[in-house]
């Protein structure tokens, strides 16, 4: 009994001793180890339990809301990391492009590897087609013999102007009447502007003179000067009713104003002109060369109407391209009058260069003995063509120095070439309306070339 009850104290003992330890945790568990003081042990393995399974929602709470804070944290530093990488992978790439861009630049800017390669294919073209006359230096002493010394640009020898306009047309329609061609066909504009361009650097070094408030200078539109104009030679008059046409591709045409009649066609740089620092002014300078001195400056009428017949003009315009001067023939004993628009352009055949005038005649229909005047009259005949493809009549006349002197009547209406007189006199058909062209060259020598090029009109 001794041992029992010392037994059931022991174990009220340790129940009462757990329970303070439980009081420790919490009430509630003394609570439930007073209903079970006979097993105390099962009631702490119970106890320990739901503490356990608090303990355990605590910690999912707990790992919830550190995945909710950590998961944004991870991703954000693994999209940080990404982005860094690729941004170092394409700092490399440019860093990478960079280096070979400076690898394969060369030590000069771009526009000096231009100006490189076009002086190289300037030199080119200047080998191929001018050297053989012109010299590889320029000095004119070329392989090719010629019938005269070839200009030499080292001296400064330009026959129509050293500015890249004057010598681009130089080049594209060649000098009638010299062993110069023209290249307008031959080579391309491009080209030609940069051979230009190295011809004038063959030059010696020029004084550069603005001139901008007295030179007028045509470039992509005809200009038409009124003024006096000095003689076109010794022993030849004045003209101070003077017109002055320059057209776009390098020519200037000369006419009289007071009876219109066309003096002279020069090639290179227009006029310069002061004729407005004084009262009365001063003659016009014009600055072309002359290629065409008409009947040797005192010309004949073109259209002729008999003795007396004179050209009254009046006016000139502009149209696109077209410098256009309107004249008006009339004789004194009638009443007949033919209007006559005309402009004029270069031309380049592969036999030589020269000039054409378009015409355009009205009132033939009231002029039955109206004429066209050819030049030449007095010159030794060579030969007279008939092209009926282009309904052009061609006659060739011996120049006193040697060269052909060549012009081509094209007409719509058929032009019969037994009509031509003695005189270099064709009739002129009464129509109301007629258009024609006169071309005039002058080449080196008549020749097998010459007649058929003409006959072809191969034109450049």
């Amino acid at each position: 009994m001794h041992s029992a009850e010392n037994s059931s104290l022991d174990s009220s003992r340790i129940t009462a001793s757990r329970q303070r330890k439980l009081e420790l945790h919490g009430r509630k568990y003394l609570i439930l180890a007073a209903n079970q003081a006979q097993s105390p042990l099962y009631f702490v393995w119970i106890s320990d339990a739901r503490l356990r399974d608090r303990m355990n929602h605590k910690s999912t709470i707990t790992s919830v809301l550190a995945l909710c804070v950590a998961v944004p944290l991870v991703g954000g530093g693994i999209g940080w990391g990404a982005w860094l990488y690729a941004n170092s992978l394409t700092n490399a790439k440019r860093a990478a492009t960079a280096s070979r861009h400076i690898v394969s630049a060369p030590l000069h800017t771009a526009e000096m590897r231009a100006g490189a390669v076009q002086a190289m294919s300037s030199r080119t073209l200047y080998m191929v087609y001018c050297a053989q006359c012109h010299g590889e230096t320029g000095d004119g002493n070329g392989t090719q013999v010629l019938d005269r010394p070839a200009r030499s640009f080292k001296d400064g020898g330009f026959s129509f102007g050293n500015t890249p306009t004057a010598l681009y047309r130089t080049i594209s329609n060649g000098i009638g009447g010299t062993p110069m061609p023209a290249f307008a066909d031959t080579i391309s504009a491009q080209d030609r502007r940069a051979l230009a361009e190295y011809v004038r650097s063959l030059a010696p070094p020029e004084l550069v003179v603005t001139q901008a408030d007295r030179m007028l200078m045509v470039t992509d539109v005809p200009m038409i000067v009124r003024g006096h104009l000095p003689a076109l030679g010794e022993g030849l008059p004045e003209h101070p009713r003077g017109l002055l046409v320059g057209t776009t591709d390098g020519l200037s045409f000369e006419y009289s104003a007071d009876d219109v009649r066309l003096l002279a066609v020069r090639m290179g740089d227009f006029v310069e002109r002061t004729d407005w620092t004084g009262r009365g002014g001063t003659p016009l300078k014009p600055m072309g060369q002359i290629i065409d001195l008409i009947d040797g400056g005192q010309p004949e009428p073109m259209i002729d109407l008999g003795h007396g017949t004179s050209a009254i003009l009046l006016g000139t315009t502009v149209n696109g391209n077209r410098a256009i001067v309107r004249t008006r023939i009339t004789h004194p004993a009638d009443e007949r009058t033919i209007e006559v628009e005309e402009w004029n352009e270069a031309v380049a055949f592969t036999i030589g260069a020269g000039y054409r005038r378009h015409l355009v005649l009205r009132g033939l229909d009231d002029a039955p003995d109206a004429s066209l005047n050819l030049r030449g009259d007095d010159l030794p005949h060579i030969a007279t063509l008939h092209d009926p493809e282009s309904n052009t009549l061609w006659i060739a006349r011996r120049l006193p120095e040697g060269q052909c002197l060549v012009q081509g009547i094209t007409s719509d209406l058929l032009i019969d070439s037994s009509g031509l007189s003695d005189e270099m006199t064709i009739p002129l058909p009464a129509h109301d309306i007629i258009t024609m062209n006169i071309t005039t060259l002058v080449i080196p020598e008549w020749s097998d070339d010459a007649v058929q090029s003409l006959q072809g009109e191969t034109t450049q």
